[in-house]
């Protein structure tokens, strides 16, 4: 159930997703998979994952349910044999003043994705677990911490690094999509 709420629109704010300034790629990871591309649905709500083609290694992509929707710049990397999305929020169109708007921050989020087809298969990293690791071990990977809210603030080589080593800890809860019937 926790990884459905992460699903649903993982946004910086949302307590359960764990924002970084940087992103998890440097360029060289980057790959680009069809499969990906076109309409995911959760199976037991709304939720609508809808991915276009952006670029060559690129996706624009539209998270949606009934009440709201976001789009992000989504990226697909590889770091050693595993998959990861890294998002990025796109088209502030919320009918917010602009000085609310020019203090808010978009952040990227991570999720490590098991599997593209036929089903999709993603899990967000597990916050709990990141915050415990992160309180025993400050100096692991650069963050801080902000209204007691992990932001992490390393550069993409050291997160790959610590997300390689502890991957079965860090995402351990998969969400599935399937493609609408």
């Amino acid at each position: 159930m926790r990884n459905r709420l992460i699903l649903g629109l993982c946004l910086a704010a949302c307590a359960a997703c764990v924002p970084s300034l940087h992103p998890l790629y440097t360029g060289q990871e980057l790959v680009y998979e069809a499969a990906l591309e076109g309409l995911w649905v959760d199976p037991e709500s709304d939720e609508r994952w809808n991915f276009q083609r952006a670029g060559e290694k690129s996706y624009r992509l539209v998270i949606s349910d009934e009440d709201s929707w976001g789009t992000f710049d989504a990226r697909l990397l590889k770091v050693g044999e595993r998959y990861f999305l890294d998002l990025f929020p796109v088209d502030w169109d919320d009918p917010v003043n602009k000085f609310h708007r020019a203090n808010l921050i978009a952040a990227h989020a991570f999720l490590s994705v098991r599997q593209i087809s036929p089903r999709l298969e993603m899990a967000a990293i597990d916050g709990s677990w990141l915050k415990d690791q992160l309180v025993a071990h400050p100096h692991a990977l650069a963050h801080e911490i902000v209204e007691d809210q992990i932001v992490l603030t390393a550069q993409p080589v050291a997160m790959q690094a610590f997300f390689s080593e502890h991957f079965d800890q860090a995402f351990d809860d998969y969400g599935t999509l399937t493609r609408p019937e």
